[in-house]
């Protein structure tokens, strides 16, 4: 089976991008494909934990995700001190990375979904 690295760069709620990858990613889970989550850039805001938002919720996507077996979920730890986040203020599913680690994530994926 592939293994999949689904980036998510993208401001939670400009668009549709990051909500149309949380969909890919669990397409991909449910045909059985070892599936991984890397927020960076602007997309480590899907991740905070007090979301208010008028259309599809990104935080009742994310609380979806283990019913899915998506359980390796990371976040980029520059992408967060570049927006002046911390820890504590995004969802406790993710696991902050290096940017070493992030290299590792890519190297070893399969198929990369971005």
């Amino acid at each position: 089976m592939k293994n999949v690295l689904c980036l998510l760069s993208n401001l939670p709620y400009q668009g549709s991008a990051v909500t149309e990858k949380l969909d890919a990613a669990m397409v991909c889970a449910a045909f059985d494909m070892p599936t991984q989550l890397l927020f960076v850039g602007d997309g480590v805001f899907a991740l905070l934990q007090e979301q208010v938002a008028e259309h599809r919720s990104v935080a009742k996507m994310l609380r979806a995700l283990p019913s899915y077996e998506i359980d390796q979920i990371f976040v980029c730890a520059e992408s967060l001190q570049a927006r002046g986040l911390t820890t504590d203020q995004i969802s406790e599913l993710a696991a902050v990375v290096t940017m070493e680690e992030q290299k590792s994530l890519l190297a070893t994926a399969d198929l990369v979904l971005s």
